[in-house]
């Protein structure tokens, strides 16, 4: 047995202490009855209730008070066993954490601007497993395919390119590590859609994007891309002041910019969406998701309590209908 609220039953001391109360004055009216003679005689001459009597109505009102009590912090006893099912699809989300995500051209930064929107994204997912995946020059999972979104809002948090122990973009990579991000045997009744969305600038440093849009599509992978970035692009801060933007061999400071080519073939088979400095299409990618096709997931065995609030109001309100219904006499305690 368990409370809902246990919180309430605190209002039993208020019950208990106005019982007290009743008895200290059912005791001194009785010292004061014995003053001017027998109880029990003036009880008879005055057709008065008993000693036993004058409790009553009193105690019904008490015991209907505490009943009430009771049913306000929701007792619950023994438990029911149901299956929940929900459909949805599978959603794996690849964030690219390379160092070119730290350019400001969008503010305050295409990495934090991304996961602003990643989380405002979430919410419109409900109902469908998530998974997410780090990626630079390494992929690596950071949570496996869950209908807790929560756990996918921890890591988005913590997403930072320092993560990534081998910088660069390899989008080669981050095919073979989404394609085994995936069940090999859906966990569904029905065909689930299996989508990725690719979060990144675009820059591609190896492999070749057309085969790797294939075999995406071969594997019966949706790929949709979120192109974050300006095409005039931006430097990549360095957090040092001595030098403070990223340069290259030649001493030339870099200037990174989005590639929607890259990203455009890649998510063919999905759809390519955009970032801006001032503008996104964040809206059109959560109605473009909200299409795909859904299945009905495995039965999740569920016990929950179950409520018996019902007995003890039940009882209070009659407790007190007793009371009210009761007549009312003169009474004297003996």
């Amino acid at each position: 047995m368990d409370w809902t609220t246990p919180s309430s039953l605190w209002l039993l001391a208020l019950v208990a202490g106005a019982a007290v109360l009743l008895w200290w004055a059912l005791r001194r009216r009785r010292r004061a009855v014995a003053t001017f003679g027998d109880p029990d005689l003036i009880a008879r001459l005055t057709n008065a209730a008993t000693n036993r009597s004058a409790w009553l109505r009193p105690g019904l009102l008490l015991a209907g008070m505490a009943l009430l009590v009771l049913a306000l912090a929701g007792p619950r006893v023994g438990t029911t066993e149901e299956e929940i099912t929900h459909e949805g699809f599978d959603l794996v989300i690849a964030l690219d954490l390379s160092r070119s995500m730290l350019a400001e051209d969008v503010a305050p930064n295409r990495l934090d601007r991304a996961r602003g929107e990643l989380r405002r994204l979430l919410p419109a997912l409900r109902g469908n497993r998530i998974g997410l995946v780090f990626f630079a020059g390494e992929a690596f999972p950071q949570a496996p395919l869950t209908l807790d979104h929560s756990a996918i809002r921890l890591f988005l948090d913590v997403a930072a390119p320092d993560l990534m122990p081998l910088q660069g973009t390899n989008f080669e990579r981050l095919v073979n590590t989404l394609i085994d991000s995936f069940d090999e045997e859906p966990e569904a009744e029905g065909d689930p859609a299996r989508a990725v969305l690719l979060v990144s600038d675009g820059e591609n440093q190896q492999g070749t994007d057309a085969e790797l849009a294939r075999r995406l599509e071969d594997a019966g992978i949706l790929t949709f891309a979120l192109g974050v970035g300006t095409p005039g692009g931006g430097r990549i801060p360095t957090g040092d002041a001595d030098q403070p933007y990223h340069r290259d061999g030649d001493g030339n400071v870099v200037t990174t910019r989005l590639t929607p080519e890259t990203l455009r073939t890649l998510s063919r088979s999905g759809g390519y969406f955009h970032i801006g400095r001032t503008d996104d299409t964040l809206d059109d990618l959560a109605s473009a998701l909200d299409r795909l096709d859904r299945a009905t997931f495995d039965a999740i065995a569920r016990r929950t309590p179950v409520d018996r609030y019902q007995w003890p109001l039940v009882l209070g309100m009659l407790a007190l209908l007793a009371e009210r219904l009761l007549p009312r006499q003169p009474e004297v305690t003996a």
